[in-house]
């Protein structure tokens, strides 16, 4: 699975949500961390191979607020991961609570692992 990303800024500061992806026999499975995101902002979607999340970070405080410090990244952000493997694209899920999207990329039946039984002949006794 590769990734590309982009971003733009508001006030100057930048947003990107750190992602942890992991990989079961059934799915693949992506966390992105995504504090302030409202989810009504996250947009999804999966396009000839390729899945993309944008979303909008926006301010805690109006720009006019004077900071001693600012760390926080603000801004609109886009992440695409593009996916190598057979998936059931349609039965992609996301689901977002405590500022982390969770998102369930099911792998297609044909792709995912199977077990092969060997078969024992038994032997001629003559």
């Amino acid at each position: 699975m590769n990734t590309t990303e982009s971003t733009s800024s508001q006030s100057g500061r930048h947003y990107r949500p750190d992602v942890n992806i992991r990989e079961t026999s059934d799915a693949f499975l992506l966390h992105l961390d995504m504090p302030g995101t409202k989810a009504e902002t996250i947009s999804l979607t999966f396009d000839n191979g390729t899945l993309h999340v944008q979303g909008d970070v926006a301010p805690r405080q109006p720009d006019s607020t004077e900071y001693l410090l600012r760390e926080y990244g603000v801004g609109n952000f886009s992440r695409s991961f593009e996916i190598n493997r057979r998936i059931d694209a349609a039965n992609i899920s996301a689901d977002y609570s405590d500022g982390v999207l969770t998102v369930t990329v099911p792998k297609a039946e044909d792709s995912k692992p199977k077990k092969i039984q060997v078969k024992v002949e038994p032997k001629n006794l003559n």
